[in-house]
């Protein structure tokens, strides 16, 4: 038996139609292929792309033979067209090319992972094939609702029976054919629920690999358990050889990231994406690939609206021993510093991943506009439930943004199931060397917090401040580094403040209880890891093969706490009067990171206007001696 296959192409759909058509090539040798395209920019594209075994059929073509179907055009969505299109797309095909003795409809976010021979063998004498929703048991009521069958696959042979078929369905859906629930009708396919009852030698394949669902898939895996193999480049799951899956709602937002379905979260295990997901991003990305060879400007990379997605994915963050993820929050003024820390991370990160909160739509509408690589811009109504709302008016935007920390962390391993380990680090953080020696420690430990390490003049505010610094904390994937951040969200949205009361500071003092409430600890005491004004003075600060040292060993991460930009040339690099910072530490340190934010403010100006958000009154710097013009260096 010829295999011959049929689907619609609209802009929207175009890359997974041909991902669909891929599938094809790549697993069935004898087939042909039509594409019926919704529009003339659709045709053209698909036309001059020459795809071998393919024919391209328009949609003018069809109505030119079916006015009634033109009729009812205007008064439905392109979806509902599509719906009602079918029966009369197939009717088209087997008049207008007699040699086809069957024809396949296939949704156009249908793929093969195998061989089609299966469906054939289900197929058998059969006139007309059709697929279970598999709503049986506890789910029959969903049948009611949705119907008994899944019209992304149907089979039709070219023979009598089957035409009548065709015919009569074209009849109904151009009667009705709409995306709502209305008297036991939805769409086109509360028809199929009573077809083989109508009609003669219809048969309802049993091979759950056969148009399997994202539904079909989770109740595999919640009654027959997680059996997810692949064998002789076959995926099983439990028994059943996946031969044609049904991505339902997936959405291909850009390279790194996408909506697995739209409709709901099915919370697929990491091995069921990886063996049935990712074939088809990587499917699709090449089809938008050739696409974009033919055509550079009909598909854009989007950025998606996390807070608005059901099923969000990212290929980002995954767990190999290059990969160093990171996450921040950034408010307007502190844009330049945010910038910087990146080039930092570009500079001495050998892989890595930056999430930055963005704490209004100027901060990432900025950003965005900048397409920083290894980097995802989260909006803050993406974070926030009704707990952190219900607080946010009663704190200042700073002690706001250390409530978030928690709940930012939280987002990122709940939206990113790649991620082994991250460190949230303050945007005014800057990375001089490889972070990997932090890294590490989170292989064997959950937590990684880092020290204070006062020196004499600053060990007073042990008592105030806590011994550990909110800054830069480390937090790997398990089960009690998840209780610690839960229970460290519900410390701060209770009580989150810039002030000493009842032994607590901000979100910093919380820490101090971690070590006693949970296990696997680290205390990173190297100066080094966190080093800030209040940890250098009895340190030794030098220079060794290009890398910034303190006694002795790498600078990893510099905090540039109490830093203010005063213009694009001037800038404060500690506010307060003392300590006063020495020549050699402002040459080795300072200056590299001023320089950066010169270059970012630089970057910014291009995009925004008004810059004076970035900007402090230069009065606010109590010692002058503790200023730096750019216009000394440049």
């Amino acid at each position: 038996m010829n295999h011959n296959y049929c689907s619609i192409v609209s802009r929207d759909y175009a890359y997974k139609v041909l991902a669909l058509y891929r599938s094809i090539q790549k697993h069935d040798a004898d087939f042909h292929f039509f594409f019926i395209c919704l529009n003339q920019e659709v045709e053209e594209l698909f036309s001059e792309m020459n795809l071998d075994k393919a024919s391209i059929i328009s949609i003018g073509s069809i109505e030119a033979k079916d006015q009634e179907l033109l009729g009812v055009k205007s008064g439905r969505n392109e979806k509902e067209y599509a719906w009602t299109l079918k029966p009369a797309a197939m009717l088209y095909l087997l008049e207008s090319y007699p040699e086809l003795d069957n024809i396949v409809w296939l949704d156009g976010d249908t793929a093969f992972l195998s061989n089609p021979q299966p469906i054939y063998d289900e197929w058998g004498d059969y006139s007309i094939l059709l697929t279970e929703e598999m709503y049986s048991g506890k789910y029959d009521y969903m049948s009611w609702y949705f119907g008994v069958y899944n019209t992304g696959f149907l089979g039709f042979k070219r023979d009598d029976n089957a035409i009548k078929c065709l015919r009569w369905l074209r009849r109904k859906v151009i009667e009705w054919c709409y995306d709502r629930h209305e008297d036991g009708l939805w769409s086109d396919q509360m028809y199929f629920s009573n077809l083989p009852s109508i009609f003669s030698n219809v048969g309802v394949n049993k091979n759950a690999g056969i148009n399997m669902t994202p539904f079909i898939l989770r109740r595999l895996l919640d009654e027959e358990g997680d059996d997810i193999t692949e064998s002789s480049g076959y995926i099983f799951v439990n028994a059943s050889k996946v031969v044609l899956f049904h991505y339902y709602g997936f959405k291909f937002y850009n390279e790194s990231e996408f909506e697995l379905c739209f409709y709901k979260n099915w919370r697929f295990p990491e091995e069921a994406i990886k063996a049935i997901y990712m074939p088809y991003i990587e499917l699709c990305s090449e089809a938008i690939a050739l696409i974009k060879g033919h055509n550079d400007s009909f598909y854009y990379p989007q950025k998606p609206e996390i807070d608005k997605t059901a099923y969000y994915y990212s290929k980002e963050g995954k767990n190999n021993k290059n990969s160093y993820n990171f996450c921040t929050i950034v408010t307007g003024e502190y844009l330049p510093k945010a910038l910087a820390l990146y080039f930092s991370l570009k500079r001495n990160a050998k892989s890595f991943h930056l999430w930055i909160c963005c704490m209004d739509d100027l901060v990432y509408d900025v950003l965005n506009k900048f397409h920083l690589s290894n980097v995802t811009l989260i909006t803050l109504k993406s974070i926030e439930d009704n707990e952190l709302l219900s607080v946010k008016s009663l704190r200042y935007t700073y002690e706001y943004c250390w409530t978030l920390k928690a709940p930012l962390l939280l987002h990122i391993f709940n939206c990113y199931k790649n991620i082994a380990s991250i460190f949230y680090i303050d945007a005014d953080t800057y990375l001089f060397s490889s972070p990997e020696k932090l890294f590490n420690q989170l292989k064997s430990f959950s937590v990684l917090l880092t020290m204070h390490n006062f020196t004499t003049s600053f060990k007073c505010l042990y008592t105030q401040k806590g011994r550990y610094n909110a800054g830069i904390i480390g937090f790997r994937r398990d089960e009690n580094a998840l209780r610690c951040i839960c229970w460290w969200r519900d410390r701060c949205i209770d009580w989150c403040y810039d002030k000493i009361e009842s032994g607590k500071f901000g979100d910093q003092k919380y820490l101090m209880e971690f070590r006693k409430k949970f296990g696997g600890i680290y205390r990173e005491r190297m100066v080094g890891a966190n080093a800030a004004i209040w940890n250098i003075a009895d340190c030794s600060i030098s220079e060794y093969e290009g890398k910034v040292q303190i006694n002795g060993k790498d600078l990893i991460f510099y905090h540039f706490s109490g830093l203010i930009i005063c213009n694009e040339w001037e800038y404060g690099l500690w506010r307060w009067e003392y300590p006063e910072l020495d020549e050699n530490v402002r040459r080795l340190i300072y200056l590299p990171y001023v320089k950066d934010i010169y270059d970012a403010i630089k970057m910014i100006k291009s995009v925004l206007e008004d810059v004076s958000i970035l900007f402090y009154d230069i009065s606010t710097v109590k010692n002058p001696n503790n200023l730096i013009n750019m216009k000394d260096f440049i």
